[in-house]
C-alpha cells in the first residue's frame, strides 16, 4: 500500500474545518488524546492520515481510509461515530466550517451500448 492516500482504491473520509488560532494548540492535543482513538475504533476505519495548515485561522484537514467499500455505512451508523459526532460539540464555539464528506472510488460503467 502506498503512502499516499490519494493513491489509496479504498474509500476515504475527509474531514476538514478551519480552528480558531488560540484554541488550535489545545485543539490539537485533544484530537490526539481524545479524538483520534475514537475515529479509530470505528469498526471500518482502517487508517488516519493528517494534513495541517496554521494561518489566521488553522486548517485543519483529516483523511480517513475505509477497510472497503461495504464498510462506509455500518462505520456512519455505529454507536463510535456517533460518540464522535459527539465528541466535536465541545469545540463548536472554536470551529467553523466543519465539513465530513466521503469518497469512494468508480469503476467503469457501461451507460449506452451499440448494437450493430
Amino acid at each position: 500500500m502506498s503512502d499516499n492516500p490519494l493513491s489509496t482504491r479504498q474509500p476515504l473520509l475527509l474531514v476538514r474545518a478551519r480552528i480558531d488560532r488560540s484554541a488550535f494548540p489545545e485543539f490539537i492535543r485533544w484530537y490526539h488524546a481524545i479524538l483520534r482513538p475514537h475515529i479509530l475504533a470505528i469498526p471500518g476505519i482502517a487508517q488516519a492520515h493528517a494534513v495541517v495548515s496554521q494561518g489566521e485561522n488553522a486548517q485543519w484537514l483529516r483523511l480517513y481510509e475505509f477497510a472497503g467499500e461495504g464498510e462506509i455505512q455500518a462505520a456512519l451508523d455505529s454507536a463510535e461515530a456517533r460518540r464522535v459526532h459527539d465528541d466535536w460539540e465541545q469545540w463548536s464555539e472554536h470551529v467553523q466550517d466543519l465539513s465530513i464528506e466521503v469518497y469512494a472510488p468508480l469503476s467503469a460503467a457501461v451507460l449506452l451500448h451499440h448494437w450493430n
